[in-house]
């Protein structure tokens, strides 16, 4: 499983620039405003990291796209 976890703004314009957003299984992030939502270029919904868990593989390939903060 390919994981993106943080769904801001710069998360959309990496993924979009790239354009992998096929490859990416699971959106989390923690912010109850997106949950369900799409992330612009990819076809996951964004979910929370507590919801997601239970369904990914063993060993994940996580994407940070944490801000600046």
């Amino acid at each position: 499983d390919v994981v993106l976890y943080g769904c801001g703004p710069r998360s959309s314009t990496f993924i979009n620039f790239c354009g992998i957003g096929n490859l990416i299984d699971f959106c989390i992030d923690d912010r109850v405003e997106l949950s369900d939502l799409y992330l612009p270029g990819t076809n996951s919904p964004i979910s929370s990291f507590k919801d997601a868990c239970s369904s990914l593989c063993s060993d994940p390939l996580v994407l940070l796209g944490v801000g600046a903060e």
